[in-house]
């Protein structure tokens, strides 16, 4: 059995080298990423009445997948090695080969030094490759998610460590919340409208999410914003800007909007792939 192993370009050709029975045919040979380089691949390996061949290779990027789906439609059989079992062989043939056949090398002979050092790998579907990017997509953007509300927590911090400690975590993002974070994150010119005037603005804005007793407890830890910076800014010594913050966090805000509705619509998508599963 021939075994190939292969060292993908993520620009530029991929280079294979040859073994059979533990001897290398030649040196390693660059291979084009159309049919014509796989074309060359089958005659360099001396393929003879449609026998198929072995190759191994690390995934790489997305660029090894035509390339394994291709291979495995004209009958040969492609491996995946096992990280630590490539790197011993590629830290010895580093020792007698070019730097830029190592890597081929050593996969070339990874399947005749251990069979169990690779497994084979297992072409998806359409369905299936976009399925796993749309769910790889939704965690990235859900972490996204994640740091933008943790940014804007140590900015609310910044601006009221009261308010902040009232609405840590999820009530942060609560529909007065975020209004009352985006618009009126200055305390004091919350504090000179009144308490009324406050608490009518807070109903109005709650959805039956955030009642009342919330409200009150808001208005309180405003009241403490004011008294705990007040003689910062009537000494011109605030050391940030409620207006410069503000729109930062508004700004942030909508960020999270456009990326909560993003993850939205992967989820929509996720879950019609899922059921042609």
């Amino acid at each position: 059995m021939k075994h190939i192993g292969i060292d993908l370009g993520l620009r530029g050709a991929h280079r294979a080298v040859v073994c059979e029975d533990g001897r290398v045919f030649g040196k390693a040979f660059p291979i084009g990423t159309g049919q014509a380089g796989i074309d060359k691949l089958e005659r360099r390996a001396r393929r003879e009445n449609g026998e198929p061949f072995e190759v191994v290779m690390e995934p790489t990027g997305l660029v090894w997948l035509p390339l394994a789906a291709e291979l495995v439609r004209r009958g040969h059989r492609v491996y995946v090695p096992k990280t630590a079992k490539l790197a011993a062989l590629r830290s010895f043939y580093s020792q007698h080969t070019k730097s830029d056949s190592t890597d081929a090398h050593a996969q070339s002979m990874v399947r005749h030094v251990d069979p169990d050092g690779t497994y084979e790998l297992d072409v998806s579907s359409a369905d299936q490759t976009m399925l796993r990017m749309f769910v790889k997509q939704r965690a990235r953007l859900t972490s996204d998610i994640g740091r933008s509300k943790t940014r804007i927590q140590s900015w609310l911090l910044l601006a009221s460590p009261a308010l902040a400690n009232l609405l840590a975590g999820r009530k942060t993002f609560i529909a007065p919340a975020r209004k009352l974070i985006a618009e009126r994150l200055d305390p004091f010119a919350v504090q000179a409208e009144g308490v009324d005037a406050f608490l009518a603005w807070w109903r109005a804005r709650s959805h039956q999410n955030g009642g009342a007793e919330l409200a009150e407890k808001v208005w309180a830890a405003i009241e403490e914003t004011c008294d705990s910076f007040g003689p910062l800014r009537e000494s011109d010594a605030l050391p940030f800007d409620y207006d410069l913050l503000q729109q930062l966090i508004a700004s942030e805000l909508r960020r999270v909007d456009q990326l909560e509705e993003h993850v939205r619509q992967l989820e929509v998508q996720i879950d019609a792939l899922f059921a042609r599963q």
